[in-house]
């Protein structure tokens, strides 16, 4: 799922999310351990984040090195869009 994260859109993620994709696997990404909605906020996709986080995805995980959350990663990577689609969702 991460890989789909990075490289299609959300169609592609939709199809995999409905069909049983496990939407909070962990996978290392370069200096961290990241969730497919952590891949999402980092690379400011609004509709990803939006179409996993209603799919149930874990808003709350952090990553186990640093302890930085979602908001932290989309933060950390920034536009104010994706900051501000978390703390409306």
């Amino acid at each position: 799922m991460n890989v789909y994260v990075l490289c299609v859109g959300k169609l592609s993620v939709d199809t995999l999310v409905q069909a049983g994709a496990r939407i909070d696997r962990k996978i290392r990404f370069g200096d961290g351990v990241y969730t497919p909605v952590m891949l999402a906020a980092a690379i400011g996709s609004v509709p990803l984040l939006e179409l996993l986080i209603l799919a149930g995805a874990d808003v709350d995980a952090s990553i186990p090195s640093s302890g930085e959350t979602l908001l932290c990663v989309a933060c950390k990577y920034g536009r104010s869009g994706r900051q501000r689609s978390l703390l409306v969702i």
